[in-house]
């Protein structure tokens, strides 16, 4: 909650941690948009360009929420429809035939991961990659 919120000792410690994970450089690095496109100084961009410092392209304008949707962790529709119909690529330059790599802070079903991951294959990137921060599981298990 930390890195949502922009925390900046959260954002330097998954720095750290998600930059050990980067094996190449010159890559465009863009991250799933919050729920909110007045949100535009949350912990992912943060995190997102200071990746970006360290070789690599800084895609966090790249995917963008055009209208806001319900926050998924109070119970917001989770269909990939809702998010392919609340997201853009601008600065489509970063994407086409480059290797993207995706951030999410936390996954539950993946379909924002996956609506972005085919939004930026159909812009024209040459390959790209998802990386998650946390995966939700199961109240029952």
């Amino acid at each position: 909650l930390n890195l949502k919120n922009g925390d900046s000792h959260a954002v330097r410690t998954f720095l750290h941690t998600v930059r050990e994970r980067i094996c190449e450089n010159s890559i465009t690095i863009c991250c799933v948009p919050s729920h909110s496109p007045k949100s535009v100084n949350c912990g992912m961009r943060k995190l997102t360009q200071n990746l970006a410092k360290y070789g690599n392209v800084d895609g966090s304008d790249c995917l963008v929420r055009t209208r806001e949707i319900t926050k998924l962790s109070t119970g917001g529709n989770r269909d990939i429809k809702v998010h392919l119909e609340s997201i853009e690529v601008h600065q489509r330059r970063k994407i086409m035939g480059k290797t993207i790599l995706i951030l999410d802070d936390i996954s539950t079903t993946g379909n924002s991961l996956k609506a972005c991951a085919r939004l930026v294959r159909e812009s024209g990137a040459a390959r790209y990659r998802c990386l998650v921060l946390g995966q939700t599981i199961s109240k029952t298990f």
